[in-house]
C-alpha cells in the first residue's frame, strides 16, 4: 500500500518502505558492530 502511495508515512519520518519493521538481531557484521549487538530488538 506504502509503495502505491496509498498509506503515507507520519509527518517527519522516512519515506522508505519497511520502517514500521522489527525484528531481534542475531548475528551483527564486522562493519555495524559499533551500532548494534547480537541480541538487539
Amino acid at each position: 500500500m506504502q509503495r502505491k502511495g496509498q498509506y503515507p508515512p507520519p509527518p517527519g519520518v522516512t519515506d522508505i518502505i519497511g520502517l514500521e519493521a522489527s525484528g531481534e538481531i542475531v548475528l551483527v557484521g564486522d562493519k555495524a558492530k559499533e551500532q548494534w549487538n547480537n541480541g538487539d530488538k
